[in-house]
């Protein structure tokens, strides 16, 4: 077993993989990476970080996966009656 580790997320990111598996590594943390650049409330670049700046109404260009996720966290508020709030 391979075990890798990098800060990312606001936290530690842990992939294992088994050794025959190890360039599965490598392409593991780009598709985390590429979610942290879009999504991470400690990116000050990030989608995120652009919504949270934009005045009310301003149209704001974002990646899709961060549109696919916004529905998702807007899915669960509504499916929780408020109890799951992605704003908080």
């Amino acid at each position: 077993m391979i075990t890798r580790c990098r800060p990312l997320l606001g936290t530690m990111v842990e992939i294992t993989v088994e050794d025959h598996d190890a360039s599965a590594i490598d392409a593991a943390f780009a598709a985390i990476g590429h979610i942290h650049v879009r999504m991470s409330f400690h990116e000050p670049t990030s989608d995120v970080a652009l919504l949270r700046a934009a005045p009310a109404g301003e149209i704001v260009e974002v990646d899709r996966e961060t549109v696919a996720v916004l529905r998702m966290a807007i899915a669960f508020h509504q499916a929780t009656d408020g109890l799951f709030d992605v704003a908080v």
